[in-house]
C-alpha cells in the first residue's frame, strides 16, 4: 500500500489538487478525449469528465492502485466515462487519439518524475493534431538562501472532496493529517533559471548542464541553493513549489553550502549544474568559482 499512501499525501495539498481541477475545467472542451497519465485514483479523470470531457483514460502504472481508482470512479459517478488503464503511459495501448493529454507528475524539482520524458511519448504516439496538454511548459530554478535554523513542518487535515477516507481500501489508514506546512527560507536574491521548455515539446532536448549566475540584492547568510519550479498549467493558472504555500506537498530541495557565508548585496556567483539527466535530483553535480557544497542534502 505505500505507492497508495504517497497519493494520499499528494491529495491532501489542497491548492496543488484545486489548482489543477481550476485548469483542467478551462482546458478541457465538450465532447473531448482525454488521457490522463499517472492517474492514480483517479481525481484529475473525474474532474476532466465533470468539465465535460466524452471520455477519459486513466492510465495508473501501480497494479494495487488501479482497482481503488475504479471503485473511486464509480462511487462518484464516472466509470461509464473513464477506463482505467494498467501499465506505463509510455506502452500502454491507447484505444484512440487524445484532444488533451494531461498529467500531474511535478516532481519536488519539477522535472524528477521525467513529465517531458513520458508526455512527449505519449503525445507523439496519441495526441491529435492541434490537440492540447497540460501542463503546457515548465520552468527549473535556483535560489539563493538563508534558512532559518527552526524551520520544520507542521501537518495539516486538509482532504480534498470528495473525501477519499471513505474508499474502503483507505479505511486502515487514518492519516489525521497528511501536508506539511514548512517555514520557507529567506531568500537572497533573485531565481536564476535553469531550463524552461514545452512540457511535451518532442524537439526539445533537455541540457545535461546548465551555466548559472547567482546574484544577491540583500545582505545575509547564504547557506544553500534551492531547486525549484513553476508550471504553467493552462492560460491564467500556474504552479510553483517556492515561495512554498501553507500545505505544500512539494518538499523544498537544498544543495548546502560546506560552511555558511557571510554575503551582501552586489555579491555574485558562477554555477555550474552538471548531470541534470540524472534519474535522482541528489545526483546533480554543483560546482562554482567561489562556493564549496556538500554532498547530499
Amino acid at each position: 500500500m505505500k505507492e497508495l499512501i504517497n497519493y494520499i499525501m499528494l491529495l491532501s495539498d489542497r491548492v496543488r489538487v484545486e489548482r489543477f481541477r481550476d485548469a483542467i475545467a478551462a482546458t478541457v472542451r465538450p465532447g473531448d478525449v482525454v488521457i490522463d497519465v499517472g492517474a492514480g485514483v483517479g481525481i484529475l479523470s473525474l474532474y476532466a469528465v465533470r468539465a465535460g470531457a466524452a471520455r477519459c483514460y486513466a492510465v495508473e502504472r501501480e497494479p494495487e492502485v488501479a482497482p481503488v481508482a475504479r471503485r473511486f470512479l464509480a462511487e462518484n459517478g464516472a466509470a461509464d466515462r473513464v477506463t482505467v488503464l494498467t501499465g506505463l503511459a509510455e506502452e500502454v495501448d491507447l484505444p484512440e487519439p487524445a484532444d488533451l493529454v494531461m498529467a500531474e507528475l511535478l516532481g519536488h524539482v519539477g522535472v524528477d518524475e521525467r513529465i517531458h520524458e513520458i508526455l512527449s511519448s505519449v503525445c507523439r504516439r496519441a495526441l491529435k493534431p492541434g490537440g492540447r496538454v497540460l501542463p503546457r511548459f515548465l520552468e527549473t530554478f535556483l535560489v539563493p538562501v538563508q534558512r532559518d535554523p527552526a524551520q520544520g513542518a507542521v501537518w495539516l487535515n486538509d482532504f480534498v472532496e470528495p473525501d477519499f477516507r471513505l474508499i474502503p481500501e483507505l479505511r486502515p489508514f487514518p492519516m489525521p493529517a497528511m501536508a506539511p506546512e514548512v517555514r520557507p527560507p529567506r531568500q537572497l536574491g533573485p531565481s536564476a533559471m535553469m531550463e524552461r521548455f514545452a512540457i511535451a515539446d518532442p524537439g526539445h532536448v533537455r541540457p545535461e548542464a546548465a551555466d548559472l549566475e547567482i546574484v544577491i540584492d540583500r545582505d545575509g547568510r547564504l547557506d544553500a541553493l534551492m531547486a525549484g519550479f513553476r508550471a504553467d498549467l493552462a492560460p491564467g493558472f500556474s504552479l510553483a513549489d517556492f515561495p512554498p504555500y501553507p500545505g505544500s506537498n512539494w518538499v523544498l530541495w537544498y544543495r548546502r553550502l560546506l560552511e555558511p557565508m557571510t554575503v551582501a548585496a552586489g555579491d555574485r556567483f558562477a554555477v555550474r549544474v552538471a548531470n541534470m539527466h540524472a534519474t535522482h535530483v541528489w545526483d546533480w553535480e554543483m560546482t562554482s568559482d567561489r562556493l564549496a557544497f556538500a554532498d547530499g542534502p
